[in-house]
């Protein structure tokens, strides 16, 4: 990578970084502060280059230092999203807050040249015991909601990594007993499904007690060209030979259903 090229890849730095860093993140877009990252890792190279700015040649100094922890992989720089400007003080007060929060060093903490936009953390931090606790009760609550019968008191202990690691197997994923972002987005997927799934077989089990046996094939029949399409939508057309567009609407098909049989479509 060229020195003048910033790394903005999360994946960059030092593996402690990396999640003090995504756990950052994810806290400000909880909380409402829209920001991103601008660097990560920094070649020496690079120090050097951005060091002589202002310096030996034209333009706004921008570090004050030749040793940096962008070159340790430990460090991280943010700006802050459209509408605010790029470094609203604001915006990066409310950042540095959250930061402080999770144990993160914050540049606007430091004495003498202050640098709002940085972070960083030593190799020895850690997820804060608080926000490990809450991950895992939460963790805990999604599994109870896939089959899992576990008890929600935010330990990671031996019966939690089991139901994820069984979890994993069952689904195909890498099985380490690690809930990270590929094991959480397929768990989420599949409660999201198990919803959809509990609100069709609600409304078939309306059809079932309120419609005549011709007209359940029919609504039968749009379910399953539904799911082979891909889409989800009444038809009215003389596919539908026994179900008026009054007799469908009985079916209280509401919009809340049709979208989230769309996404269970889809």
């Amino acid at each position: 990578m060229s020195v003048t090229t910033a790394d903005r890849r999360i994946e960059s730095l030092h593996p402690v970084a990396q999640k003090a860093c995504r756990l950052f993140l994810d806290e400000c877009k909880k909380q409402g502060v829209n920001i991103f990252i601008t660097e990560t890792y920094r070649s020496q190279e690079r120090q050097k280059w951005l060091y002589a700015q202002g310096r030996t040649r034209p333009g706004q100094i921008v570090t004050w230092t030749l040793s940096s922890n962008h070159k340790s992989k430990l460090a991280w720089d943010i700006a802050v999203s459209p509408p605010q400007s790029l470094y609203d003080v604001a915006t990066l007060n409310r950042a540095g807050a959250i930061a402080r929060s999770l144990g993160i060093e914050w540049g606007g903490d430091w004495k003498g040249t202050i640098d709002r936009p940085h972070f960083q953390v030593k190799t020895s931090w850690s997820v804060p015991s608080t926000i490990a606790s809450d991950n895992v009760k939460e963790l805990q609550r999604l599994l109870n909601q896939v089959g899992y019968k576990l008890e929600v008191d935010g330990s990671h202990g031996p019966a939690t990594t089991n139901a994820v690691k069984d979890f994993q197997r069952k689904h195909g994923l890498s099985v380490d007993g690690s809930a990270g972002p590929i094991t959480m987005a397929k768990l989420n997927e599949v409660i999201k499904n198990i919803d959809v799934e509990k609100e069709v077989d609600s409304l078939t089990k309306y059809m079932d007690e309120k419609l005549p046996p011709t007209q359940q094939k029919d609504a039968e029949d749009l379910f399953k060209r539904a799911f082979a399409d891909k889409h989800f939508s009444v038809d009215h057309s003389p596919k539908v030979n026994n179900m008026t567009r009054r007799e469908f609407h009985d079916l209280k098909l509401s919009l809340e259903i049709r979208e989230k049989l769309n996404k269970k479509v889809k």
